[in-house]
């Protein structure tokens, strides 16, 4: 796995998601969920069903109000910007239970010209910043995105 984005939650807890292209360690594309209940000091890595990523880095939202989790990936190749909204509870040591991709936004197909989000949230929006493009002309899209509800 590579290229994380984490999350700490309190009590000692800390979940991040990770990329991982094709390798020995996984076979297919895969998001991977780390998470540590002792402030950082061990961790379990465990596969998620996250499998509609290529080079997609993952950005996360955490909005403890609700205690819902946001994860924000733009899947490269296909030109789509995605989120999964779930209750931390729910795919907490059960990384399989990711709910299905809510669309975004779009933008390139290219895969080397377009991903990367990143997201902050403000209140209720998450405000969205990847890269899309071309070989000619790539460009930073910045938009707000509302939050959305856990399925």
């Amino acid at each position: 796995p590579t290229e994380q984005c984490g999350i700490y939650l309190g009590d000692g807890r800390i979940i991040a998601i990770t990329r991982c292209e094709v390798c020995d360690d996984c076979p297919q594309r895969r998001q991977f969920q780390l998470q540590s209940n002792d402030f950082g000091k061990t961790w379990r890595k465990m596969r998620t069903n996250i499998g509609d990523v290529k080079i997609s880095t993952p950005s996360l939202v955490y909005d403890a109000t609700t205690g819902l989790l946001y994860n924000y990936y733009y899947h490269r190749g296909m030109g789509v910007l995605k989120r999964r909204v779930v209750s931390l509870e729910k795919i907490w040591d059960h990384p399989t239970d990711w709910p299905d991709f809510e669309l975004v936004a779009t933008g390139s197909a290219n895969d080397h010209h377009a991903g990367n989000v990143n997201v902050i949230a403000a209140g209720d929006i998450h405000y969205c910043a990847y890269y899309s493009g071309d070989e000619n002309n790539t460009a930073v899209v910045m938009f707000p995105a509302e939050g959305a509800k856990a399925t």
